[in-house]
């Protein structure tokens, strides 16, 4: 599968915006839930961790598991 030079540079600014996020310290449970939310939407949770959350999924998890 060839990638195009537009399509690269969409999913580097892609990475680099879900850099970000995981960078900016959460203050809340709810920030962390969030941030866990972009991830998820984003493909990255999988990716980093080999497992594969919806969003419902994440609206359910206990503050532990966040």
């Amino acid at each position: 599968m060839e990638i195009n030079e537009q399509e690269a540079s969409t999913a580097i600014s892609e990475i680099t915006d879900v850099m970000s996020i995981l960078e900016a310290e959460p203050s809340s449970v709810t920030d962390h839930r969030e941030q866990l939310a972009v991830l998820v939407m984003s493909g990255g949770v999988k990716e980093m961790t080999g497992i594969e959350l919806t969003q419902d999924q994440v609206k359910r998890l206990s503050e532990k598991d966040v």
